[in-house]
C-alpha cells in the first residue's frame, strides 16, 4: 500500500471520502487512490497516531517544564551565591569588629591593672600617712621654698641636694610620693607647682645658685623633668586636658 509522507499531517486534515467538498475538482486516478489509502490508514491506525502524537506532546510539556525548572534552579543558584557573597562580607565585618573590640579589652585590662597597682602602692602609703605627717611634710616643704627664694635674692650659693624643695611625701621622690603630697591641694594650687618646677624656670635658678658637682646638677634636671611631667599627668587627670603652660 503506497504511504504519504508525514501521515500524521495528512491524517489531521482528513475527512471522510464522501464529503465531497474536500476532494479537490480535478484529481486523477492515481492521486484519488492515494488519498482513498491515506483515509485507510488513518482510521486503521488512529489510536496509535493519538497515543504518538499525545507522547510527544507530553515530551514537549516535560520539555518545557525542565527547561523551566533548570532556569527557575540557575536563578535560585545566582540568588544563593549573591547571599552567600553577602554573609561573608558581614563575617568578615564582624570578625574585624571582633578584632577591634578584643583589642580595647586588652587595653582596657592594661589601664585597669595598672590602675589597680597603683592603687596598691597608693594603699601601702596611705596607712602610714596620717594628718599630722601631712602637715608636717609641708610646713618642712614651704620652709624650704621660703630658704630657696631668700637665697636667690641674696646670690647665696647652695651644694647640699637636701635643701633644694620637691613637693614630695618625704624620701625617695617618686611619683606615688609627690601625688599623696598633692592629694588636698586644690587646681589652683597644683598651678602654681607646675609653674613652680617649669623645666625652663626652675632649672636656670637652681644653675644661679648650685654650686654642687656636675652629677647633682644633671640629677637635678632629670628629677625636675620627672617631676613636671607628674605634675601636668595630675592636672590632666582632675581637669580633662592637658595645661597649656606645662612644660613636660
Amino acid at each position: 500500500m503506497p504511504k504519504l509522507k508525514s501521515k500524521k499531517k495528512h491524517c489531521q486534515h482528513y475527512s471522510s471520502p464522501y464529503d465531497t467538498n474536500n476532494i479537490p475538482h480535478y484529481i486523477s486516478n492515481h492521486a484519488y487512490a492515494n488519498y482513498i489509502n491515506q483515509g485507510m490508514y488513518c482510521k486503521q491506525h488512529a489510536e496509535k497516531l493519538a497515543q504518538k502524537e499525545e507522547r510527544a506532546k507530553r515530551r514537549k510539556d516535560m520539555q518545557e517544564a525542565w527547561e523551566k525548572r533548570k532556569e527557575e534552579m540557575e536563578e535560585s543558584s545566582r540568588k544563593l551565591e549573591a547571599s552567600m557573597r553577602k554573609l561573608n562580607e558581614s563575617m568578615r565585618k564582624l570578625e574585624e569588629s571582633m578584632k577591634k573590640l578584643e583589642e580595647s579589652i586588652k587595653k582596657l585590662k592594661q589601664v585597669l591593672e595598672k590602675f589597680l597597682e597603683q592603687l596598691k602602692r597608693h594603699k601601702r602609703i596611705r596607712p602610714e600617712l596620717t594628718p599630722q605627717k601631712l602637715r608636717k611634710y609641708r610646713k618642712q616643704y614651704i620652709l624650704q621654698w621660703d630658704t630657696f627664694i631668700q637665697q636667690l635674692n641674696n646670690n647665696n650659693t647652695m651644694t647640699d641636694l637636701r635643701d633644694i624643695p620637691w613637693p614630695t611625701l618625704g624620701s625617695p621622690i617618686t611619683r606615688d610620693n609627690v601625688r599623696i603630697f598633692l592629694i588636698h591641694h586644690t587646681p589652683k594650687q597644683i598651678r602654681q607647682e607646675i609653674l613652680r618646677y617649669h623645666p625652663d624656670k626652675f632649672i636656670p635658678r637652681i644653675k644661679s645658685i648650685f654650686k654642687g658637682s656636675k652629677k647633682d646638677l644633671d640629677w637635678i634636671q632629670k628629677k625636675d623633668n620627672e617631676v613636671s611631667c607628674w605634675l601636668n599627668e595630675l592636672w590632666t587627670e582632675r581637669n580633662g586636658s592637658r595645661p597649656t603652660f606645662g612644660g613636660c
